[in-house]
């Protein structure tokens, strides 16, 4: 009896632990992501993702890359994609099974590195990191006025697409894409693009054909830089919080 005892207060504390971890990381995630649409956003476990927190696909995807990092441990496959609320995220951790006590609590750093390595490669990421600031900038820059000049259409996003290429290119990143071939000669579809980071759309543009169309979240027209792109490229528009939009 005193052991069952034991291992259910056990339980109830690792879940507990699994909870507050959880709360963290969400709340991280609102505060970076969803900042633009309410800056008062009070999350708890009962919040729900995406009525009212506001995460969506793309904010969930690096969501499960936070707590899968943070726990050292693959998370079930759809235990962020089918949570509804920050509740049902947390038992579908704590349920998993593979998270060890010493993964829950938060730390801001587990390993640290050697005095030696840290000269020349922070250096080589800095200055790399100030290199993209810069093409970023310069982009930002000549990018603006083209778009304001031009009427949004076609040339527009044939714009978009050469300066994305450019600054790929300018930070050394090779994008190539397969299989485009299959899209020839095929009648009007919907290509699903599985988000893995904040540079897939930018990937998109650079590598599909000139005539696909975007669809973008009703939510990113508010940003100024990003709503323009969107406006420029006569991107479909869509509300995920109401089926009439």
């Amino acid at each position: 009896m005193n052991n069952d005892v034991a291992a259910l207060r056990d339980d109830a504390e690792q879940r507990a632990a699994v909870e507050e971890v959880v709360l963290d990381v969400v709340r991280d995630i609102v505060a970076e992501v969803c900042l633009e649409s309410d800056s008062n956003v009070r999350v708890t476990l009962d919040s729900l993702l995406e009525n009212e927190l506001e995460l969506f696909s793309l904010e969930r995807v690096e969501l499960a890359m936070r707590l899968a990092a943070h726990f050292q441990a693959a998370l079930p496959e759809d235990a962020v994609a089918s949570a509804d609320s920050v509740r049902d995220l947390a038992a579908a951790i704590a349920g998993a099974g593979d998270v060890s006590a010493g993964r829950l609590a938060r730390a801001p750093s587990e390993t640290t590195e050697p005095a030696s390595a840290s000269t020349a490669h922070p250096a080589a990421s800095w200055l790399y990191q100030l290199w993209v600031v810069l093409l970023l900038l310069g982009a930002t820059i000549v990018l603006w006025p083209a778009l304001k000049a031009i009427a949004p259409g076609p040339g527009a996003l044939r714009i978009i697409r050469g300066t994305a290429r450019v600054l790929f290119a300018a930070a050394g990143i090779r994008v190539t894409a397969t299989g485009l071939h299959h899209l020839a000669g095929v009648a009007p579809a919907v290509l699903l693009a599985n988000h893995e980071s904040y540079l897939d759309s930018a990937v998109l543009v650079t590598a599909l054909p000139d005539d696909v169309t975007f669809v973008v979240n009703e939510r990113l027209t508010n940003a100024t830089l990003i709503g323009s792109l969107v406006r420029a490229g006569r991107s479909i528009v869509v509300d995920r919080t109401t089926v009439s939009r």
